[in-house]
């Protein structure tokens, strides 16, 4: 596609003219009244902090060298960087109070997402919280033709239709997911929100015998 094809800083302006939203609707949308309670995993960060308000900062993970270090000057010192790959996080399990992931997935297949869930799962505490977006195809193209264009164009290869990816994070997941659909941008572009709390351990109290 013509538009996947341009240098990144070309293809992120045209992104923008097409379909931008402005970032406080799209995080009022996404996070909806969350406030931050500890140590933040931001998986897949790319080159700035798509929260950049939060006030404990978050740890980036991306594949892209460069993208990491303009995470770092975009977001303040309270943003940095790790290379690695989603689907295998060089973190302890349980590190993290929350995770975040915006705009990952449609560039994942669905093993690469699937690791990558069970990842984000593994480093999340008990108790901790996950907040996911990602782009989907619109539900009624033929009403949206424009929508359906930007998707058609996007650098990522594995756009999916909301059922696709509901059951992509079912089965890496269980049945603990909540699921929002949200319409943004100029042109009605559609996403899925999705939140996740992890369980918090069961305490067997202690028995004299």
């Amino acid at each position: 596609m013509w538009l996947s094809s341009l240098p990144s800083g070309l293809y992120n302006f045209v992104q923008s003219l097409i379909a931008g939203s402005t970032k406080l609707q799209f995080e009022e949308l996404v996070l909806g009244g969350y406030q931050q309670k500890g140590p933040t995993l931001d998986i897949g960060c790319g080159p700035k902090p798509i929260f950049a308000n939060l006030p404990l900062g978050a740890l980036g993970v991306d594949l892209n060298f460069d993208y990491l270090l303009k995470y770092h000057v975009e977001g303040s010192s309270k943003f940095m960087g790790i290379l690695a790959s989603a689907c295998s996080l060089p973190f302890h399990s349980e590190a993290f109070q929350e995770v975040f992931s915006v705009g990952l997935f449609h560039h994942l297949s669905d093993e690469e997402v699937s690791g990558a869930l069970r990842e984000a799962v593994r480093c999340l505490k008990p108790g901790g919280s996950m907040i996911l977006f990602d782009g989907v195809w619109p539900s009624r193209p033929c009403r949206n033709p424009l929508a359906w264009l930007v998707r058609a164009l996007d650098r990522g290869t594995h756009m999916r239709t909301e059922a696709q990816l509901r059951d992509l994070v079912a089965v890496a997941c269980g049945d603990t997911p909540k699921f929002r659909r949200i319409s943004y941008s100029r042109v009605g572009l559609e996403g899925l929100v999705i939140r996740l709390s992890k369980p918090e351990r069961v305490r067997r109290p202690l028995i004299d015998e």
